[in-house]
């Protein structure tokens, strides 16, 4: 018994391929038949019409040639441009068709024109040597002429009924096929619709058993009619009829025995959330949350609406935060992210959740895990986790650490600097932080607020310097607070302010403690050169001095130190400053075996120190900015020479340099200029107004630049000793600053009236 499949598939197979067949052969014929029409309408029709306008050429040469015989002198005219049309059609046919024929036509013409030209020629001149014999001669060449172009004619009209007859043939032939592959397919459509009628008949009958079955009526058994696949489905059929009736029969006792099994495990399901210390929950990919949950996440919470709260508020999440977990969960159940779940799930925004509890802040941590169906995320479970006692304990950890870092900053900034430096700048740290606990009213700041911010801000320079980093941080606190306080006058920001400065107190305690430990038997001293004080003695054996003054200055040098003694200081300030910059600076010393006294030093340092920090902050360029202009490695160069009166001091950066236009506007716009003295400034003015009090062109505060404090601090400090500072600057190519302060010796020599 041959298959409904193979009966089906015979038939729409032999339909099929016998229409391809037809179509294949009307493609071929198609195109021969497109051939012969082509040939027609590119060929013979053309070369037919053009052969016609030939005879039409050989005519009109004609009548022109009897023309001059009547006596017409234009007939040579109008035989030529009979020729030269005669041409031109010639071309136009021969273009790679028949040139041999029409060749020799072409040239029986030109010898027709020739004669007919001298012929008419002589009949104008009236000669009597024209002749019977020359009118014969003239239209037998007439005549071969014509009868060229006639049997050219008749090669175009044969070659035209060939492709007439062939496309007759290839026609009619098409017919004779398409009819017998018509009646092919038609017949197979006949079969096919009877096959289908039957096959609809028995798939009815099953309809009707299988809707009996649906309904509950099992009695009715399935008649097999059919030995095909149909047949099949119907044993098929009559078989699920069978163990349906048979599962029913028995349902009853199978719902029970199923339903305790599942009872039990729902309790040890519950018994297992309940029993764990991590709060757990799932919701849907709508954000609906489950009605599954533990005990646990109920008091890690605080609520016992779970299943029915908002997953937004549970997980305290704001209006940006909740598009963002939004995105994020629509994201996840794409298959590539959610192949690469640990990965992705770390883009929640929703990792951690903070709650006040009993005074204290309660750290959850939130963890998500995906629940999967059918290679597709269907929830998601989330994990909740006090992690409090964790972050407590980091907490403390961190702390501690920071307090080692903090001891070790000191111990490292104590021993690297001679204790005298040290000494120097820990007695200006007491007597500011005491002049700062005492600040208690605005009225208190406003006596010597320039001064308080100049000290604060030398004071956190020389910080960083030494590598007093959490001293630094306090005191910039401080210069933020001090700016508040004075701008809102209230109780907190005033409360801030000695919170501050208690820090600050204590932070001098921790390091003045370090030092009286590691400087115990320290007592002040002179430090002098061994190798210059060996020479000084020798000198004075020898007699070499003249007179008691010169023995005074040889004296006074040896509590000098060479330029590159002092710089080492400063080395050691950049290095900590560009830790915090993208930038890259060199810096080179100029004559530094020049000696310069120590107390002169110390006085200048807190200028030095600044104008340090404004070529860094101000004027080297990052690293980027100086590729990209071709500059190399930024440099800072620090030189000194003195006298007997004066000592110039002198540090330069190859930096950007100083607009004078930027700073005149930006020190307009902050008011530091009067109105009558704006139309007087000059280039070199404008650029010291960068010494005014308040006067910055960074508009957010940093630790380095931005209060308008430091570069006045560096001229306060210059006029205090006499002296002076100048500026000096090219765009593009940097700025220098000269210090320049009188020198008496006899005022160098105060530390010996202190030893």
């Amino acid at each position: 018994m041959i298959s409904l499949k193979i009966k089906l598939l015979g038939g729409i197979g032999l339909i099929f391929f016998s229409g391809l067949a037809c179509l294949a052969y009307g493609l071929l014929g198609s195109r021969q038949i497109s051939k012969s029409v082509s040939i027609v309408r590119s060929d013979s029709f053309p070369a037919l019409n053009r052969a016609n306008e030939l005879t039409e050429m050989v005519r009109i040469t004609n009548n022109a040639i009897l023309l001059s015989l009547d006596g017409d002198d234009q007939f040579e005219q109008e035989v030529l441009d009979a020729q030269d049309r005669f041409s031109q059609i010639i071309n136009q046919i021969t273009q790679n068709r028949d040139a041999p024929d029409l060749q020799l036509i072409h040239d029986n013409f030109n010898h027709y024109v020739k004669e007919g030209i001298e012929f008419g020629k002589k009949s104008l001149a009236g000669e009597d040597n024209i002749s019977l014999d020359n009118m014969n001669r003239l239209s037998g060449i007439k005549k071969e002429v014509t009868m060229a172009i006639e049997g050219y004619q008749d090669k175009k009209r044969s070659l035209f009924q060939d492709a007439l007859d062939l496309i007759l043939l290839e026609g009619s032939s098409f017919n004779r096929i398409f009819s017998l592959v018509s009646f092919i397919q038609l017949f197979m459509v006949i079969i096919l619709i009877k096959v289908l009628l039957k096959v609809s008949r028995d798939t009815s009958n099953m309809n009707s058993a299988a809707t009996q079955i649906a309904s509950g009526d099992l009695k009715a058994s399935i008649a097999i009619t059919r030995k095909d696949e149909m047949g099949s489905l119907q044993k098929a059929i009559e078989h699920m009829r069978i163990s349906l009736k048979d599962h029913i029969d028995n349902l009853d006792s199978k719902v029970k025995a199923r339903t305790a099994e599942l009872a039990l495990a729902q309790k040890e399901i519950t018994d297992i959330l309940n029993s764990i210390e991590q709060g757990i929950f799932t919701f849907n990919l709508d954000l609906s949350i489950n009605q599954e949950h533990s005990l646990r996440a109920k008091e890690l919470l605080q609520r016992d609406d779970v299943p029915t709260a908002n997953l937004m508020d549970i997980l305290h999440l704001d209006k940006k935060k909740g598009k963002h977990f939004t995105q994020w969960v629509e994201v996840i159940q794409k298959p590539r992210f959610l192949s690469n779940w640990k990965k992705y799930s770390k883009l929640c925004p929703a990792d951690h959740i903070v709650r006040k509890l009993d005074d204290q802040n309660q750290f959850i941590k939130v963890d998500f895990q995906p629940i999967i169906e059918k290679d597709a995320l269907n929830k998601v479970m989330v994990l909740l986790t006090d992690i409090t006692a964790e972050k407590e304990a980091e907490k403390k950890l961190e702390t501690h650490r920071q307090n080692q870092i903090d001891h070790m900053d000191r111990v490292t900034a104590i021993t690297k600097f001679e204790h005298t430096d040290l000494a120097n700048f820990l007695t200006s740290l007491r007597d500011t932080i005491s002049q700062c606990k005492t600040t208690l009213t605005v009225a208190d700041l406003n006596l010597s607020v320039t001064q308080l911010f100049r000290e604060l801000h030398t004071i956190k320079g020389n910080s960083g310097t030494f590598g007093f980093h959490n001293l630094e941080n306090i005191i910039h606190s401080a210069e933020t607070s001090l700016s508040q306080f004075i701008e809102s006058n209230d109780d907190d920001t005033l409360s801030q302010w000695h919170d501050i400065m208690k820090r600050a107190d204590e932070e001098l305690q921790k390091i003045s403690s370090l030092e009286n430990l590691l400087f115990k038997n320290y007592q002040q001293k002179i430090i002098i050169n061994a190798d210059r004080f060996k020479l000084l003695l020798n000198k004075i054996k020898t007699g070499t001095f003249s007179d008691t003054q010169t023995i005074y200055k040889e004296i006074l040098s040896l509590h000098s130190q060479t330029l590159g003694y002092y710089c080492k200081k400063y080395k050691n300030q950049i290095e900590q400053v560009l830790k915090s910059q993208d930038k890259e600076i060199q810096v080179i010393i100029e004559n530094e075996d020049q000696l310069i006294p120590r107390d002169l030093m110390s006085k200048l340092d807190h200028a030095i120190v600044h104008i340090i920090n404004n070529c860094v902050a101000h004027g080297i360029e990052t690293s980027e900015e100086r590729i990209d202009l071709q500059k190399g490695i930024g440099t800072i160069t620090i030189s000194c020479h003195h006298n007997d009166d004066w000592f110039l001091l002198k540090i330069s950066d190859d930096g950007k340099g100083l607009n004078p236009e930027i700073i005149f506007n930006k020190a307009a716009s902050k008011g530091l200029i009067k109105s009558e003295n704006i139309e007087k400034l000059s280039v070199e003015d404008k650029l010291n107004l960068i010494f005014s009090p308040g006067f910055s062109t960074r508009d957010e505060v940093s630790k380095l630049s931005g209060r308008g404090i430091g570069l006045d601090a560096v001229k306060n400090c210059v006029e205090e000793l006499g002296g002076k500072v100048t500026v000096a600057s090219e765009l593009s190519k940097g700025s220098s600053f000269t210090l320049e302060v009188p020198v008496d010796l006899s005022e160098n020599m105060d530390f010996m009236d202190q030893a």
